[in-house]
C-alpha cells in the first residue's frame, strides 16, 4: 500500500483550533478543501509548505473531510 501524501493532526495555537497539515507531495503548491459530509465546500486554500496549519475555530460540531493532493480524510469536531 503507498504511504499517504497528506496526514493531518490537530493542534491548538494561542487558544484557536487548528489542522496541522502534513504534505507529502513534491508538487507543491498543493490546494486543500474543507466539506461538510454533505459535500458543501467550507473552507478552501493552498499551501506552499510541507507543514502547514489550518484556523478551523470557525466550524461547527459536525464531521467533515480534508481533500487535498488526491487524498480525502475524514475527521469530527465535538
Amino acid at each position: 500500500m503507498a504511504k499517504p501524501l497528506v496526514s493531518l493532526r490537530f493542534k491548538k495555537v494561542e487558544e484557536v483550533n487548528h489542522l496541522l497539515l502534513n504534505i507529502q507531495s513534491k508538487a507543491l503548491p498543493v490546494s486543500w478543501f474543507i466539506t461538510s459530509s454533505e459535500g458543501s465546500v467550507i473552507l478552501s486554500g493552498h499551501s506552499s509548505l510541507t507543514n502547514d496549519l489550518i484556523n478551523i475555530d470557525s466550524l461547527e460540531s459536525g464531521h467533515y473531510y480534508l481533500r487535498a493532493a488526491g487524498e480525502k480524510l475524514h475527521f469530527e469536531i465535538y
